[in-house]
């Protein structure tokens, strides 16, 4: 994995291949077969539709699983905007509660807060394959 668009091509192909998977399935894996799956669901959400679309496909499990893997990756920008789009979620627990059961697409202030931290994450410039590519080509097969 010597070419910079190779991780994010893996880490899309394994995002890809894991669709329809549930936190309970990702919850099964090995640690670090799970950490390395939960680096492709967190950068193909997040690039794809943000915090919001990642913290609502994610159910609200694994929580703790994608901080511990965001800190043993060294992504520090991409950490920052995580524990933020956490911490909105728990200061209203009844309002994230009713966004984890709608449809995604209905108007809910997490979903709308969780878009500007977003937004600000992507102003930063820094993605997270970039961020945590030293930790990405260390776990990847054939790296």
């Amino acid at each position: 994995m010597t070419q910079p668009n190779d991780v994010q091509q893996y880490l899309a192909y394994l995002a890809n291949s894991m669709r329809g998977s549930g936190p309970e399935q990702l919850a099964a894996l090995e640690p670090s077969r799970r950490n390395l799956v939960l680096a492709a669901r967190f950068d193909y959400d997040v690039r794809k539709g943000g915090f919001g679309q990642f913290l609502y496909n994610m159910h609200g499990q694994l929580l703790r699983e994608v901080e511990d893997m965001l800190i043993g990756a060294n992504a520090v920008v991409a950490h920052e905007a995580y524990v933020q789009s956490v911490e909105t979620c728990l200061a209203d627990r009844a309002e994230y509660q009713r966004f984890l059961a709608s449809t995604y697409t209905e108007e809910n202030r997490i979903k709308n807060a969780l878009h500007m931290i977003t937004l600000t994450y992507f102003a930063k410039k820094t993605p997270f394959t970039v961020e945590a590519r030293a930790y990405l080509v260390k776990v990847l097969p054939d790296s």
